[in-house]
């Protein structure tokens, strides 16, 4: 079935500790599969090549020695699209993991990003793939965790438009509705025996509608800064949150790698 994002943070905190070690896992992960657990374990490492990075003359050449060439582009892709192992898997189209892209740039990179990278790595301790894997499940933590938070603030900002375009309807309607005008003062102009409506009374709608209480004042200013906010919202292209999180997803796999 799939899996919860708890259930994902859990697998990733033991493979901070454990690393590749699916034995160890499966222990502390009673209700899933042994091989599950790998399978998910190795998918959010970028251990399982993506078929469309691999073209119709290369077979894949996972687990095989690296040529010169091939360390060249790596390097240069790096140096264009820094940490974006997904997109440069399918610039290269070599047949190789996300993983393996990583770890052989750790291993030949001496830029300042991939030496800090290093540095970090053997803090976790093990041969260098186990620290890999230990460094690589912290990341990737990290950037679920982030994720999370954006769906949520994305979300609240969603209801909070919704809330202001409630208040904004009401209070619009409220103004539409029809004002009961006072009758015109009616005078008889002396020496004269006909009616005569005073000019100055010739009030329009748009006149009567205008709030003329500290209260109504007030509560027109409101309205105004509620529909600046909204205009404010519209240029943050909030989506619905099934595509909110599928959007996310996306980003998240994109930057991931």
């Amino acid at each position: 079935g799939e899996w919860e994002d708890e259930e994902t943070e859990l697998i990733l905190d033991l493979m901070s500790d454990y690393g590749q070690n699916w034995s160890r896992i499966k222990e502390h992960i009673n209700n899933r599969t042994y091989n599950g657990i790998k399978k998910k374990g190795r998918k959010l490492l970028g251990e399982i090549l993506d078929r469309s990075c691999v073209t119709k003359t290369c077979k894949g050449k996972s687990g095989k020695d690296w040529d010169e060439d091939e360390e060249l582009k790596l390097l240069d892709l790096h140096r264009q699209h820094r940490y974006k192992f997904t997109f440069i898997a399918h610039l290269m189209r070599s047949g190789r993991s996300v993983a393996e892209l990583d770890r052989k740039l750790l291993e030949k990179c001496q830029c300042q990003s991939c030496t800090s990278r290093v540095s970090k790595m053997r803090e976790f301790g093990g041969n260098f793939k186990t620290a890999w894997s230990k460094m690589k499940a912290a990341e990737v933590k990290s950037k679920l965790l982030k994720r999370n938070r954006l769906i949520l603030e994305r979300v609240s900002m969603n209801s909070q438009t919704k809330t202001f375009q409630k208040q904004k309807g009401s209070k619009q309607a409220e103004i539409a509705a029809p004002v009961d005008v006072p009758p015109a003062p009616m005078c008889t102009p002396m020496g004269t025996g006909t009616v005569k409506q005073e000019s100055a009374y010739d009030l329009t709608i748009a006149e009567c509608c205008l709030p003329t209480t500290i209260e109504s004042k007030s509560e027109a200013a409101s309205l105004e800064r509620n529909s600046e906010f909204e205009e404010i919202l519209s240029d943050c292209e909030i989506l619905p949150i099934e595509e909110q999180i599928r959007a996310e997803e996306k980003n998240l796999m994109q930057y991931m790698y």
